[in-house]
């Protein structure tokens, strides 16, 4: 049954408008993957948590979605959706992550920690960092020593932190704890914005601060509803 959208609370609504102008003023969240990955490790007789490596992983995750799946896609991650093309996430050295088994017989997990524990061992950091990073895009297709499969329809996407980046401007420092890093959006990137329903559509675009980000290239983005991306 889908979900009825229409029935929000309007300080519920005014949130999620809220939310978009954040967005849109002040860049995408990058966040640590809260996720536990699994793998077997050469000499080791007990399963590895991948969580040394990762735990230090500033990402930004993008889901590769129709739009007719948006709102079964919404019951999990959220009302509000903004679409950027590949192009934003392959500009800033992403792209789609390495889905791997989560369980202590995958061994691209464990062979990646074997090369990262090896290179800090040796104290080669340039090395050490760059493996971190490769890391970063390993994904669970399962729940933790399960094979669920729960996340492979998910076809996720990342952009990982690097300082390469921060030089380029395209991550920024936010000084605070969380998140500790933005990738900051222009007008020409956000392709569309999908709103849980058509009141919270208008809050946004009849704010002035949203209208007048677009306003540097005079037109706004195709903003859709959840109800709206059924018939896509």
């Amino acid at each position: 049954m889908a979900l009825d959208r229409r029935n929000l609370h309007p300080a519920v609504q005014v949130g999620y408008a809220e939310l978009a102008r954040d967005i849109l003023l002040n860049g995408f969240w990058m966040t640590r993957p809260p996720e536990q990955l699994m793998g077997w490790v050469v000499g080791s007789d007990n399963d590895q948590l991948c969580s040394s490596a990762r735990s230090t992983i500033d990402v930004t995750c993008f889901t590769e979605v129709r739009l007719s799946q948006a709102e079964e896609h919404s019951k999990q991650y959220g009302l509000l959706g903004i679409g950027v093309e590949r192009k934003f996430v392959l500009d800033r050295r992403g792209g789609p992550v390495h889905y791997v088994r989560n369980g202590p017989r995958e061994t691209v997990v464990g062979n990646s920690l074997a090369l990262f524990w090896y290179l800090q061992e040796k104290d080669a950091q340039v090395q050490a960092e760059l493996m971190r990073r490769n890391i970063g895009f390993l994904k669970p297709m399962s729940n933790p020593g399960e094979d669920d499969y729960a996340y492979l329809d998910e076809h996720e996407w990342r952009i990982i932190h690097s300082h390469e980046e921060e030089k380029r401007g395209l991550i920024v420092r936010t000084g605070l704890e969380r998140p500790f890093y933005r990738i900051p959006v222009q007008p020409a990137d956000v392709r569309l914005i999908v709103f849980p329903d058509a009141d919270t559509r208008r809050l946004a675009t009849d704010d002035e601060q949203i209208r007048s980000f677009f306003l540097r290239e005079k037109k706004l983005p195709i903003f859709l509803t959840l109800e709206d991306c059924r018939d896509f």
